[in-house]
């Protein structure tokens, strides 16, 4: 079936995605080497071609839309397809460019390295150096480490507190974690700061043991002496998001994965007064090994995020 025209400029979906991502159309902008009414343009010709209004401007930043948001996630998908599309040509041309194999936990996988390895591209680009062939392994932490000591991947990605002894690793980012409820639940209803402890009877979706997110939800229950009999374990981020929507009990995850839940008011924060839920990222690699010239640059940027 032939494709119905005009179509969406790729430049400009990406576009939106920094956008939604940023908050903000001149910080978006200067991700993508572009001036503001430069951005603003391409955003008002993608708005055109798809018929709806796409950002709203207030005084804290500029936000997605509710169509918005919906046409971002589709973005996403579609740019992560081209990747794969540029990569595949690229070896079906037999060409023979080096490789650099990243292994990552899956929050910082979904929500941070896309964006580290958008920028790898466009900075080796503008070096004229030559551009790697980037796999993306994603595990949980603990298979991460695993990945890094096996050599199965040069760089890896970890959500853990603290980090493997036997490794070198650097702490790139602090992630906030949070308490998410369907906006129906009771707690959310309380309207005001609850106390860890009224989580004691309450079912928990929470990721497999290995993740980071598990490590340190364990540790404060345990701390708080929380038993953790009510804990319902799903292996994906998506699943309990999905769980937790339809009224299954309460999750806990970064607050970087429910960005769009929050704009679309399908989830809600249920704010703890008494403690707050934090977890370090570190860049992790082997002690033997000599970095690449990617693997450097990769981490320079996610220094800097």
């Amino acid at each position: 079936m032939a494709l119905a025209h005009p179509l969406p400029d790729l430049s400009a979906l990406d576009l939106l995605i920094s956008i939604k991502k940023e908050g903000s159309i001149s910080k978006a902008a200067l991700a993508h080497h572009i001036s503001q009414p430069a951005a603003s343009m391409k955003i008002k010709i993608l708005e055109d071609v798809l018929g709806i209004n796409l950002i709203q401007r207030s005084a804290s930043g500029t936000h997605l839309t509710e169509n918005g948001v919906l046409i971002g996630s589709i973005a996403e998908e579609v740019t992560e397809k081209i990747y794969e599309l540029k990569e595949l040509a690229d070896t079906l041309r037999g060409s023979h460019r080096s490789e650099l194999r990243i292994s990552s936990s899956m929050t910082v996988a979904e929500y941070l390295v896309p964006n580290w390895i958008h920028q790898l591209h466009l900075n080796l680009a503008g070096s004229s150096k030559e551009i790697p062939f980037v796999k993306l392994s994603i595990k949980n932490s603990r298979d991460v480490i695993e990945e890094i000591r096996s050599g199965s991947a040069e760089v890896g990605f970890i959500e853990n507190d603290t980090s493997p002894k036997d490794l070198i690793s650097k702490v790139i980012f602090e992630d906030e974690l949070v308490i998410i409820a369907s906006p129906s639940h009771h707690l959310v209803k309380r309207n005001k700061p609850i106390s860890i402890n009224a989580l004691r009877n309450i079912k928990i979706c929470s990721r497999e043991e290995g993740s980071g997110t598990r490590e340190v939800l364990e540790k404060v229950l345990e701390s708080y002496d929380i038993p953790i009999e009510n804990m319902i374990e799903m292996g994906s981020t998506t699943a309990i998001k999905s769980a937790v929507e339809l009224g299954t009990g309460v999750g806990v995850l970064s607050k970087l994965a429910v960005q769009s839940e929050l704009q679309l008011a399908t989830l809600k924060i249920i704010e703890l007064s008494d403690i707050k839920l934090t977890r370090k990222i570190h860049a992790i690699w082997k002690k033997t090994d000599t970095l690449s010239e990617s693997s450097k640059e990769l981490i320079k940027i996610c220094m800097q995020h």
